[in-house]
């Protein structure tokens, strides 16, 4: 997987992008759409770890300074047990088309940036009260 490996700047790309993995519950349009506005992303199915336990996928992703993209709310609960923890955007919208979901990362990505690039560990994507 060259194309996350290696910069040495946490879960920054070396030009700014955020370095992401996209979990198996979430389309592997949403890691192209990354891509698409800068940052290097990659599937779950891509690496073929589609398959692998969530321990596997939590260690591949804080040996790879990836930033975990998922709907899975046990991966939440790791960020405050876990010291060294990896990022992590907690998506808790519930079942959507792929054109609704990427159109709330649409709305949502330069607040995503800004928290990231503030240090913090944690994005929680969740509806708007009311939708």
């Amino acid at each position: 997987m060259p194309s996350v490996r290696g910069s040495g700047n946490g879960s920054r790309c070396a030009d700014g992008g955020m370095r992401l993995l996209v979990d198996a519950q979430l389309p592997p349009a949403l890691a192209r759409w990354f891509v698409s506005k800068g940052h290097d992303a990659v599937h779950v199915f891509d690496i073929e770890f589609h398959r692998s336990s969530d321990e596997e996928i939590w260690k591949f992703a804080l040996d790879n300074d990836l930033i975990l993209v998922t709907k899975d709310e046990d991966f939440s609960s790791r960020v405050w047990i876990d010291r060294a923890s990896v990022g992590l955007i907690w998506v808790t919208i519930g079942n959507c088309s792929n054109r609704t979901l990427i159109g709330v990362f649409e709305e949502k990505l330069a607040a995503i940036e800004r928290i990231f690039s503030e240090g913090k560990s944690l994005v929680r994507i969740q509806k708007k009260s009311g939708n």
